[in-house]
């Protein structure tokens, strides 16, 4: 069994801090993306109206399909990156009522069920992430509960669960994988939120707090967070990381912060 007291080697380091919106930089951007999606334009009605090939037309429309394909994904790309600021995080929401349109909603305090899925993981590196969750901190009541999702059906992490006081949720197949063994857990939770947290993510005590608020618009179905490597120096390169996580007998790859 791997030892993971290394992480006391970082606990002073520190997230990085994300860059403040600047609407110069966002304005150059949308000036940039919009030129290549007039230049991609022209080229794409170029190369269809002008460049066929029709001497070997099985070579000519797979390629010219391709290139479309790859445009389209430009303009998709380009849409989503449209705006770089950040929408306005909410007031976090006091009851179930907060989060829904329904005046008749029942005004309770939220449930959310935390899921670490697991397979093939050391039981004490999933352990770091279960004491973590069981620290989520929330300024109103809440309905907390964490739970394991073992499709590796592993009596040691079971052990771990009971030792954490957590759910242990197994099944008795591996239908879908990770995915299957999601949805099997959501057939036996009601939680009114799910956080999803892969078997080596450690989250952030105020991890509630900084996502909650924004499901206050009904619109909201999924809050993706950014991750954060703690055991990666700042001032290393991905490549050196990679490198020393691949080299070294503790995988760099499990020091995830999220939050």
């Amino acid at each position: 069994m791997t030892d993971y007291g290394f992480r006391s080697r970082f606990a002073a380091q520190k997230p990085w801090t994300p860059l403040r919106y600047s609407p110069w930089h966002e304005a150059l951007w949308q000036f940039l993306s919009t030129a290549c999606l007039a230049f991609g334009a022209w080229y794409i009605i170029w190369r269809w109206m002008f460049s066929v090939n029709f001497e070997a037309l099985w070579f000519s429309i797979p390629l010219l399909v391709a290139e479309t394909g790859a445009y389209l994904g430009l303009f998709l790309f380009t849409l989503n990156l449209w705006s770089a600021k950040s929408p306005e995080r909410p007031p976090l929401p006091v009851t179930t009522r907060d989060c829904s349109g329904d005046p008749d909603a029942p005004e309770r305090p939220l449930a959310v069920d935390v899921f670490f899925a697991t397979y093939s993981e050391d039981p004490e590196l999933v352990r770091q992430g279960l004491q973590a969750a069981k620290a989520l901190t929330y300024p109103h009541p809440i309905d907390l509960k964490v739970h394991v999702l073992d499709d590796g059906k592993r009596p040691a992490m079971a052990a771990v669960a009971a030792e954490e006081g957590v759910n242990y949720i197994t099944r008795s197949d591996n239908l879908g994988f990770k995915a299957g063994n999601l949805r099997n857990a959501m057939t036996v939770t009601g939680g009114d939120f799910i956080l999803i947290c892969d078997a080596d993510m450690i989250p952030f005590p105020t991890f509630l707090e900084e996502t909650l608020g924004y499901f206050r618009d009904e619109k909201v179905a999924w809050v993706q967070t950014p991750q954060w490597f703690y055991d990666v120096p700042p001032a290393c390169r991905c490549r050196q990381s990679w490198s020393a996580a691949w080299a070294g007998p503790v995988a760099g790859w499990g020091g995830r912060w999220s939050g």
